[in-house]
């Protein structure tokens, strides 16, 4: 019966671990979905130019990815984690990527209104 037990014991230990494993998982692919949908949300900005939207959605997802990425993850988390990584550097290469397109927009709008303005700042000072 003591032998029986103890594989009665180690089935129960087993089974009690990969329950664990399993709400971990879980709860870290709940944690995870709201940074990947964040990224999403950022991604839709960005091409629409909502820029002060982008950036707020990008605080709240820093602020959770660093709370994330605070705590090890366990062997089965980690190989939903990795997919998920590659998602949002796909998307945040593309949230660059048009951003940099509208700084350039932005430079070139502001050196124009430079030129204006040396402009009016010369007429001003011949009249």
């Amino acid at each position: 019966m003591g032998c029986n037990s103890r594989k009665l014991s180690k089935i129960i230990i087993n089974d009690c671990c990969c329950v664990f494993q399993i709400q971990e998982v879980r709860k870290v692919r709940k944690d995870f979905q709201k940074i990947t949908s964040l990224s999403g949300q950022m991604l839709i900005k960005a091409r629409n130019s909502e820029w002060d939207d982008l950036l707020e959605i990008e605080s709240e997802r820093s602020a959770l990815m660093a709370a994330f990425f605070s705590k090890p993850l366990a062997g089965l988390a980690k190989h939903y984690v990795a997919e998920g990584i590659r998602l949002i550097l796909e998307t945040d290469r593309e949230v660059m990527e048009l951003s940099a397109a509208r700084r350039k927009v932005l430079r070139s709008s502001l050196s124009k209104m430079g030129k204006g303005r040396n402009a009016v700042q010369a007429y001003a000072t011949s009249v």
